[in-house]
C-alpha cells in the first residue's frame, strides 16, 4: 500500500478531538505520577529504602512516561477505537530511517545558528537540562540508564503525543503549517525550560515536519532518539576527557 492510499486509510479513521486530547495528556499525568509514588513504595518495600541518583531519575522518569502511553493506549485506542496507523504507527521504507541522519545532521546546523543569535540576544546562558544529565552520567552504569530513559523511552513516548496524538489532532483542522507551530511550542513549553524554549520549538518543528512527511511515527522518532543519545555521549565524552 503506498503513503497516499495510507492517508486515505487513516483519515476514514476513527477520530479524536480536544477533549481527547486533554483526557489523554492529564490522565497520562495521573497514571505517570500514580505508577511513580508506587514504584518508590514497592522498592523501599523490598530494599528498605528509597532509590537514590540516577537509578531514581530512570525509574520514576521511565514510570511517568509508562503512564503517558498506556493512557494513549486506553483512552485513543481502546476506548475511543482509534488505531495505531491512524496515530502514525505506519511502516516506512528503511530509506526513509537512513534519510533521518542528514536530517539530524541539519538540525544541529539549525540549533547552533540559533544558539549563536541566542547568546548574541541574552549573553552567554547555562542551559539547565545538560547541567542535570552531566550530574546524572557519573559511571557507564548511569550512562546505559540515562541513554534508555532520554533515548528510547522518551522518543517514543513524546513522538506519540506530540506528533501522533496532538499534531494529528491538529492538522485535520488547522492545516500543517499551523499545526507544526503550535504542536512545537506546545512540546517546547512542556519541557519547562525557559531559556532553551527556541532549541525545543526547532526540534519540534523538524520532527513535526519530519512525521508529516513520511506520515509515520517512525522516522520522527528515529530522529528524535538521534539527537536525545547525541546530546548524552557528548556530555559523557566530556566529562571523561
Amino acid at each position: 500500500m503506498n503513503q497516499a492510499s495510507d492517508r486515505i486509510e487513516n483519515s476514514s479513521s476513527k477520530r479524536w478531538g480536544l477533549v481527547d486530547v486533554i483526557v489523554v495528556f492529564f490522565l497520562g499525568l495521573f497514571l505517570g505520577v500514580f505508577a511513580a509514588v508506587l514504584g518508590l513504595l514497592v522498592f523501599e518495600l523490598i530494599l528498605g529504602h528509597e532509590p537514590s541518583g540516577t537509578f531514581n531519575f530512570v525509574l520514576l522518569t521511565s514510570l511517568l512516561y509508562l503512564g503517558f502511553a498506556v493512557s494513549v493506549w486506553l483512552w485513543i485506542i481502546k476506548f475511543r477505537g482509534v488505531t495505531p496507523r491512524a496515530l502514525g504507527f505506519n511502516p516506512v521504507p528503511i530509506g526513509a530511517i537512513y534519510t533521518m541522519f542528514p536530517v539530524f545532521l541539519l538540525m544541529l546546523v539549525v540549533n547552533v545558528l540559533v544558539t549563536l543569535v541566542m547568546t548574541l540576544l541574552l549573553g552567554p546562558y547555562e542551559n539547565p537540562q545538560t547541567q542535570e544529565i552531566e550530574r546524572l552520567i557519573i559511571s557507564k552504569q548511569d550512562l546505559i540508564g540515562v541513554l534508555f530513559t532520554i533515548a528510547i523511552v522518551a522518543p517514543v513516548v513524546e513522538e506519540t503525543l506530540f506528533r501522533g496524538v496532538l499534531y494529528r489532532y491538529l492538522r485535520s483542522r488547522l492545516g500543517v503549517p499551523i499545526s507544526i507551530i503550535l504542536t512545537s511550542s506546545v512540546f517546547a513549553v512542556v519541557h519547562f525550560i525557559p531559556v532553551i524554549f527556541p532549541l525545543l520549538f526547532v526540534a519540534g518543528c523538524f520532527l513535526a515536519w519530519v512525521s508529516e512527511r513520511y506520515d509515520s511515527l517512525y522516522p520522527s522518532m528515529f530522529l528524535h532518539f538521534l539527537n536525545n543519545a547525541t546530546m548524552v555521549l557528548l556530555l559523557y565524552s566530556a566529562m571523561k576527557l
